[in-house]
């Protein structure tokens, strides 16, 4: 599976990262590229460092964007998320980049603050919905569009 590692003001996976650790559960944390792409590396390899923007990213071996298609679900940090998917992140694009380049995409569920999750929001045609919502309140997958 993916996660990240929260800014300021973002919900902290923190206390998840450490029981998917202790379950043995690979997880894969994401660092910024110059190029306003993402590579992966396997979470719990030494001490996260500031990267690029300020935002702490993990040590490691780097993989490609594409290896969030090999996770069985994707955790992804969002501004905010309507409630058909629309997600809004925080304005470089990175993750619609990277869901974008996925032959295959896992599920894919933002996690943001209850308040964060709204009505509506404004999708352009590089938007990639995601599958649903992590709030403190609880989880919610969206109704899967048809035809």
């Amino acid at each position: 599976m993916t996660c990240y590692l929260a800014t300021a003001g973002e919900p902290d996976p923190e206390l998840f990262l450490q029981w998917a650790t202790e379950q043995g559960i690979e997880v894969l944390l994401p660092v910024s590229l110059p190029d306003h792409t993402l590579a992966w590396v396997l979470a719990g390899q030494g001490d996260p460092v500031p990267g690029r923007h300020g935002i702490r990213e993990p040590v490691g071996p780097r993989l490609l964007a594409t290896a969030a298609g090999s996770a069985d679900l994707l955790l992804i940090p969002a501004c905010a998320v309507d409630r058909a998917g629309t997600r809004l992140g925080w304005g470089l694009g990175y993750y619609d980049r990277c869901l974008a380049a996925l032959d295959q995409r896992p599920p894919v569920y933002a996690v943001v603050h209850d308040a964060d999750l709204v009505a509506a929001l404004p999708r352009d045609a590089h938007d990639i919905p995601v599958t649903g919502v992590v709030t403190p309140a609880g989880v919610r997958r969206f109704a899967a569009k048809t035809g």
